[in-house]
């Protein structure tokens, strides 16, 4: 490499580091967090009737056992004014009310499910706009309503929008964090026109294991806290996209 060549991979890299403390702190600036607006679980077993509502409780659960125990995560956010170029970047992270409601010592799995924007109120069935205090499995959108105690099903006012796996250790907080490999939002919030966005979540299987986790309403202390809505930029991204302008400014000089 001559010095001419040393000299402009330098400036490259200074160019890199310039523009990557221009750009990207902005970027990252831009990203935020969203609490839930409303947080519940649907349970439709001998235990907790399809009527029962935890709206106001410091805890929603997932569940699926054969005692039988029903228990779904209905979570919704209101990301007006979100910018759409972040929700490439949407990732779900919460955390368990306890370790004795973390799930199975060697991790777990729930299908995360989107419900869709243009669901209304209609037939004592809720909307998109349901409510945390009148929500329960009897009348929320999204489910078999009619499905025996024990049992559920989703309908055609839902899509699967892929999985959110966690470690199951023993520890206190423990938080858990969907990746965009495993569940990509995009689409989903693209979809958006009214601002209002639920997610479902339940276990891939039926194997019995508890899951409780901390609702809007419940405890903050100690590292713990509601289900969020991430919109926060990858530094990697910017980062290559830093670096792919200091490519283009080098070919430039280089033609020239």
């Amino acid at each position: 490499m001559t010095v001419t060549q040393l000299w402009r991979s330098g400036a490259a890299c200074a160019l890199a580091a310039c523009l990557l403390g221009a750009i990207t702190t902005p970027a990252l600036a831009a990203g935020v967090s969203l609490a839930p607006d409303a947080d519940a679980r649907l349970a439709n077993d001998s235990n907790r009737g399809a009527t029962s509502n935890t709206g106001s409780e410091g805890q929603w659960e997932v569940r699926w056992h054969e005692a039988p125990r029903v228990r779904i995560g209905y979570v919704r956010y209101d990301i007006t004014g979100v910018d759409p170029s972040l929700f490439q970047y949407a990732t779900l992270s919460g955390n368990f009310t306890g370790s004795s409601y973390n799930g199975p010592s060697s991790g777990g799995m729930w299908n995360v499910y989107g419900l869709n924007d243009d669901v209304v109120a209609d037939s004592g069935i809720l909307g998109n706009d349901w409510g945390e205090s009148d929500v329960n499995y009897s009348n929320a959108a999204g489910v078999d309503n009619a499905a025996a105690e024990g049992t559920f099903a989703f309908t055609s006012d839902v899509e699967l929008l892929g999985t959110l796996s966690f470690d199951g250790v023993d520890v206190q907080p423990l938080p858990f964090m969907s990746n965009t490999n495993d569940l990509d939002l995009t689409d989903f919030l693209n979809d958006d026109t009214d601002g209002l966005v639920t997610f479902l979540f339940m276990d891939v299987a039926q194997n019995g294991h508890e899951y409780r986790i901390n609702s809007k309403e419940g405890s903050t202390a100690d590292g713990h806290g509601p289900t969020m809505l991430n919109f926060v930029p990858e530094p990697t991204s910017a980062l290559l996209a830093v670096l792919g302008l200091a490519g283009l400014a080098r070919s430039r000089r280089n033609r020239g």
